[in-house]
């Protein structure tokens, strides 16, 4: 190898390239060196891939003729079908039909204007809420309330009594949370 002019300077690629071409050429001596007769290796035994070796260490032919095995026993018999299903149950009776109350609790005429009265009501409302919502609404059942309208009168009870119960501690949690960061940061 070349000298460096560093005695702890790692050794540059032509110095690494030329160290391996040295080792190179003296695990190879060149070829008049070499015997021009060369003598052949020792032969082993082959094993072949028709033979196969024994627990014994003996050698077997595959392709050998083999000994006549007994019969295999003959296959079980198929298993049997499966019983048929259950035929359907009838369909249930309808239910009876409501019986007429004995008296009523206001006579025919007032029940009338009623619900003349409160449907007449409905329908107004719902004209205005018609053309103010938008048309993408998805209405429900008769096709006067929309699923949004149904869950948002659901919802408001639950919610009112949820705020009442938990925003004050809610609140005075998160401005705690905000205090404690504010001083750890002065």
């Amino acid at each position: 190898m070349a000298e460096d002019t560093e005695p702890n300077a790692d050794p540059s690629m032509e110095e690494i390239l030329a160290s391996i071409r040295k080792i190179i050429s003296d695990d190879n001596p060149p070829a008049e060196a070499a015997p021009k007769e060369a003598e052949p290796a020792p032969q082993e035994e082959v094993l072949e891939l028709t033979q196969v070796i024994q627990e014994d260490g003996s050698v077997k032919d595959v392709n050998a003729p083999k000994e006549p095995v007994a019969a295999a026993p003959p296959p079980p018999p198929p298993p049997p079908p499966p019983p048929p299903p259950p035929p359907p149950p009838p369909p249930p009776s309808p239910p009876p039909a409501p019986k007429a109350p004995a008296e009523a609790l206001i006579s025919e005429p007032v029940a009338s204007t009623a619900a003349s009265t409160l449907s007449s009501l409905a329908n107004t409302i719902e004209i205005e809420r018609l053309s103010s919502s938008p048309s993408s609404a998805t209405f429900v059942g008769n096709g006067r309330r929309t699923l949004e309208d149904m869950v948002i009168e659901l919802m408001r009870p639950l919610l009112k009594d949820w705020l009442e119960k938990n925003l004050p501690t809610v609140v005075e949690r998160l401005v705690q949370k905000e205090i404690d960061h504010i001083v750890k940061r002065s």
